[in-house]
């Protein structure tokens, strides 16, 4: 490059010397004159020649020049160089067609929400915002709703595709009639998004995330938009009016002692009856007495056996506790009894909800076990439904707060309740045996809580020799890899290696110290024992059942009471009406009438009471599993009306009361 240089510098020098420059410096001489060189010193050496010359030669003014000028130049073609831009075989601006977009098709699950309830969640006045709260089954309004999108949809489209699959629950809802939202960890999140947000396909798919669109209505649905009021509320038939709230005292119509306690404890003889009453001046003393004769006198021992919990039980020689809780302060009234040191698990317990009626004759403790349940779920687990696993933050382990919750599980089930059927069958498994090996044989993706793993879970699963290698090269991937125990390289050898224990080390190790928390609760009354030597009888209380039960099935579960008002007709409109539930209606009527929608798993043979009476409205009795139909129904319709309006209105309260 040098030499290359000195080259280029003695031409420049050359076409600069007057010598060959041919400007003013020299002119040409006329034809036939001679020359005259130009005047030399005495004693100086002549010039050398053009050709003899190196560019050190030559006068520095010249040099400069010309170093100068080979500066310059190779400035000029370095900046043109960067601002050339050439295509590339592969680059978007070359010439040539572009690929064509393919639009998709593809299937979304829809949960519909209720309006959110302004006594427990607060509302910016001003910008409508929602501060964020927990999801429970309450707040559900419809869910296996599925709609097909196509990848191109507007917000309007979706709008409208929504609101076509939904008018077959509310014929009226229109496309501004709900919002979407966020459900993350077990809450309901309002997104915080400017005016001219568009809820447009992909948007749909960032909030969706990988589980289920939650939309929530911004009001609650009415049959007839120019009808509706509350004024007509009067026209409708008794049986279909929204429930008055109930008034605790004991003065009101129907209140009186007589009668409300004969209609919950209807198996009681009416001499026993009265005498437990002449007894107790206070109507709950009384009430508490006669609850306490009929779970000792009436013949438990078929429910016992599908309770299939051998050997545990509280002391029936002790008083039974009552625990006064309050709904909105449920979770923290729960656990202040539960880690109490004084705390006595031999002590059955009897639940008061306060500022509301209601006696305990089981109804309520299956109640109270049953919303305790669901809020442990939202506030102490995480997961995928049906598939929840403990948290593992730091604060929650050091709290030994899952002792507390073992307790309180073991405590649902010897009380005949639903325990707590929503956990993985990996951490069930775990609870069984203690043994991470045991409880790795049940592992699946679906159990997976940890959304990134499931991400490369999926990458690595389905990738070939050249998208492994490139995932091997991830730094994300190997922290993780290093993070659940392994040392190996991923490849097509190791890759279901890396696989299992990214699943395992989520599901159980990770876990691991809450779990045996868990464990430490359930030993109370010999729960554990009970469930390590019955592994497969107690999984009803742990592990969500997959066979829900069928219109036939719930009316085959039916028993009506044998009076004039029992008719074939009405016997035969309530068995009609009850064919058509859904799944999510047939949960909410077992709910309504038991306390809890599993009712039949916990107790197979259990059945419906059912009576037909001079009411105004349909009503149900969680103590003994009746319910409660007016007579005079007019046809099917009316029929399933009156139990749709019954349900939806028990949402409003802890239990169900005459």
């Amino acid at each position: 490059m040098d030499a290359l240089r000195q080259q280029v510098i003695q031409e420049v020098i050359t076409a600069l010397s007057p010598q060959t420059a041919g400007g003013s410096a020299s002119q040409t001489p006329n034809q036939g004159s001679t020359p005259t060189s130009a005047p030399r010193l005495q004693g100086s050496t002549p010039a050398p020649s053009p050709s003899q010359a190196g560019p050190s030669s030559y006068p520095r003014p010249i040099r400069a020049t010309a170093s100068a000028l080979i500066d310059r130049t190779q400035s000029l073609i370095r900046n043109s160089a960067r601002s050339c831009s050439i295509p590339t075989p592969n680059h978007p601006n070359r010439a040539g067609k572009r690929k064509k977009v393919e639009i998709k098709i593809t299937t979304h699950e829809i949960c519909l929400l209720h309006p959110f309830n302004p006594e427990e969640t607060s509302c910016d006045p001003v910008t409508g915002y929602v501060d964020d709260y927990a999801i429970t089954q309450a707040s559900v309004h419809t869910k296996q709703v599925f709609v097909e999108l196509k990848s191109d949809f507007k917000e309007d489209d979706i709008r409208e595709k929504i609101c076509n699959v939904l008018r077959n629950r509310i014929p009226n809802i229109k496309k501004t009639d709900f919002e979407f939202v966020k459900r993350d960890l077990g809450r309901i999140y309002t997104p915080v998004v400017e005016e001219t947000f568009s809820f447009d396909y992909k948007q749909i798919k960032k909030i969706e995330g990988t589980g289920k669109l939650y939309v929530r209505l911004n009001r609650k649905p009415v049959v007839d938009d120019e009808t509706s009021s509350d004024d007509d509320d009067d026209f409708l038939p008794p049986v279909l009016r929204p429930r008055p709230a109930i008034s605790t005292t004991s003065n009101q119509p129907g209140c009186s002692r007589d009668v409300n306690l004969s209609e919950i404890f209807p198996d009681v003889p009416a001499d026993t009856l009265n005498e437990l009453l002449n007894s107790n001046s206070d109507i709950n003393e009384a009430a508490n007495a006669i609850a306490d004769f009929n779970n000792n006198t009436s013949t438990p021992e078929e429910e016992r056996n599908d309770n299939s919990a051998p050997n545990i039980t509280t002391n029936p020689s002790r008083s039974r506790h009552t625990l006064a809780v309050n709904e909105d302060t449920l979770f923290e009234d729960c656990f202040s009894y539960y880690k109490n040191p004084n705390f006595d698990p031999e002590t059955p317990i009897r639940i008061k909800f306060e500022n509301q009626p209601g006696i305990d004759a089981g109804g309520l403790t299956r109640q109270f076990f049953m919303l305790v349940s669901h809020q442990i779920i939202d506030k102490l687990f995480e997961g995928n439904a049906g598939n929840m696993l403990p948290k593992t933050s730091a604060n929650t382990i050091l709290s030994e707060i899952y002792v507390a919750v073992g307790k309180v599980i073991a405590h649902s089930i010897v009380h005949g309740c639903q325990g707590l059927p929503f956990l993985s069958p990996a951490v069930y498994n775990y609870i069984c045996s203690g043994s991470i090996s045991k409880a790795a044989r049940f592992v699946t993706l679906e159990q997976v809580a940890n959304g990134v793993y499931v991400h490369y879970i999926k990458e690595i699963t389905d990738a070939d020799s050249e998208l492994l290698h490139t995932l091997s090269q991830d730094e994300n991937l190997i922290q993780i890899i290093e993070e659940v125990g392994e040392v190996c390289i991923l490849n097509e050898t190791t890759k279901f290696i890396i696989i299992q224990s990214m699943m395992i080390h989520d599901i159980i190790v990770k876990r691991k110290a809450s779990l045996d928390q868990l464990r430490c609760g359930l030993q109370i009354l010999g729960v554990l024992r009970a469930i390590t030597n019955n592994p497969d009888s107690m999984a009803k209380f742990f592990i969500q059942s997959t066979n829900e039960i069928s219109p036939e099935a719930l009316v085959s579960k039916l028993e009506f009471a044998a009076n004039e008002l029992a008719t074939e007709s009405n016997k035969e409109k309530l068995r009609f009406a009850l064919s058509t539930f859904t799944n999510e209606d047939i949960n909410k009527l077992l709910l309504f009438v038991t306390g809890t929608s599993n009712i039949f798993s916990l107790y197979p043979s259990q059945k419906i009471k059912v009576r037909f009476l001079q009411v105004d409205e349909i009503c149900a009795s969680t103590c003994d599993f009746s319910l409660v139909i007016p007579d005079g129904m007019e046809d099917v319709d009316m029929m399933k009306s009156a139990l749709i309006v019954a349900m939806e209105e028990d949402k409003k309260k802890s239990f169900n009361t005459y």
